[in-house]
């Protein structure tokens, strides 16, 4: 059984707002945490208090919570209101039903193991929402590429060196020449080409060779064709992965761990 606290009151609540559960149900779900990660003797919670709670939680608003929970009060077989605790409660004779309704937005699925089988994980000091995104499309990556969504596989890469180049621009400061008279980026297409030309910054034939393969792929799967990515077209750039994209932080001037 999870061994979660009442401190923990923000993680499961967070659980609770991705849930499809009826405002009441959150209410009657909270109430249910606090005697579930204390005991029997724990104080109850004054409407208000519970209120307070699912507002703070952003579960909904406070008086939206106040109005359903006075209600639940009224009506539910499984939150009483016990004067001797201070509060409401919930009914311990239905603690059974409680613990079956709810004990499942305590466990946390296991991480999938990925095989990194076609990029090796790669570790930025930046702690930035570009370092989760470029850590998430990794991941996907290499998930993608684990079950044979080839499709889904090339255009995670193709993000992944679009987000890259472009940091590498900006890097250099000269990311307007890679922005169109509104401000707006060019096509990814424009882009590799203006990296390929080194004259912002050098790349490595290798790493040209990886940008136009994963362009290529990237392309075929984005764009209506008769018959699916086959893995060779992911293949033919694979070996180059590591070495692509440690070549495009380094341009970027983003430094690894």
């Amino acid at each position: 059984m999870n061994s979660a606290s009442w401190e923990d009151l923000s993680s499961f609540a967070s659980k609770l707002h991705k849930s499809r559960l009826s405002v009441p149900e959150q209410a009657e779900a909270i109430l249910w945490f606090r005697f579930r990660c204390q005991d029997a003797d724990t104080q109850g919670l004054t409407p208000m208090e519970l209120a307070d709670l699912m507002d703070s939680h952003h579960l909904c608003n406070h008086s939206e919570a106040f109005k359903e929970v006075y209600a639940l009060q009224q009506r539910s077989r499984f939150i009483i209101m016990d004067s001797g605790k201070g509060g409401l409660v919930i009914n311990f004779r239905e603690r059974d039903f409680l613990d079956e309704k709810y004990e499942s937005l305590l466990e946390s699925p296991p991480e999938r193991r990925v095989s990194y089988e076609l990029v090796t994980p790669i570790d930025i000091f930046e702690s930035s929402s570009f370092a989760s995104l470029f850590h998430q499309l990794l991941r996907q990556a290499n998930v993608c590429y684990e079950f044979d969504l080839l499709d889904a596989c090339a255009l995670v890469c193709r993000h992944l060196i679009e987000l890259l180049l472009i940091k590498a621009f900006d890097a250099h400061s000269r990311v307007s020449v890679i922005q169109d008279s509104n401000g707006d980026y060019v096509g990814l297409g424009a882009i590799i080409g203006h990296a390929k030309s080194g004259t912002v910054f050098p790349l490595d034939e290798d790493t040209k060779a990886f940008l136009e393969a994963v362009y290529r792929a990237g392309n075929d799967a984005a764009h209506c064709q008769i018959h699916p990515l086959k893995k060779k077209e992911i293949d033919r750039f694979k070996p180059l992965m590591d070495k692509g994209l440690s070549e495009l932080l380094d341009r970027a001037k983003i430094k690894r761990k």
